[in-house]
């Protein structure tokens, strides 16, 4: 497992374009066995996980109910997490964006995954390899690994845009 800095908080993002965007600025972890729960999507662990650029904290920063793929579908629709949370991390950072599974009510369906974050790939443009690289997930249960699993299936089998 990867060593990662257990005290690192929302406020010590290394860009200010983000701050504030997720979340109430505490130095909580972001679990107690963050440690021992956080899977690189890649082979190679990029450089600086400990300084994580962006940790997203699905459940309390977006919704713990996950649901629609479109905007028209509500507040926690698929196109939302992408377009205000995932593509805004990418942009603002080039270290790692962890996204933190624990506490969602019930895993989100394959098409809200699907478009969330195979629509990093069809609809944004980023490379299969750099999402890889750059994401990683952090998950303490089966339905957060099942989660992490389709959003891998769902990037790699995204058509490039």
């Amino acid at each position: 497992m990867l060593p990662i800095d257990k005290t690192h908080g929302r406020d010590d993002m290394p860009f200010d374009g983000l701050k504030g965007l997720f979340g109430t600025q505490d130095k909580e972890p972001v679990a107690d066995d963050f440690g021992s729960s956080v899977y690189l999507t890649g082979m190679a662990a990029p450089q600086g996980i400990g300084q994580a650029g962006v940790v997203i904290r699905m459940a309390e920063d977006f919704s713990p109910e996950p649901a629609g793929v479109c905007a028209d579908d509500g507040e926690a629709s698929a196109e939302r997490f992408r377009e205000e949370f995932l593509t805004r991390a990418l942009k603002n950072t080039d270290s790692p964006v962890v996204i933190v599974l624990n506490g969602l009510h019930y895993a989100p369906s394959a098409a809200f995954v699907e478009a969330a974050f195979g629509g990093l790939v069809t609809v944004d443009g980023h490379s299969k390899a750099e999402l890889r690289e750059r994401l990683a997930f952090s998950n303490t249960d089966a339905l957060d690994n099942e989660t992490r699993a389709l959003a891998l299936h769902y990037i790699d089998g995204a058509a490039v845009a």
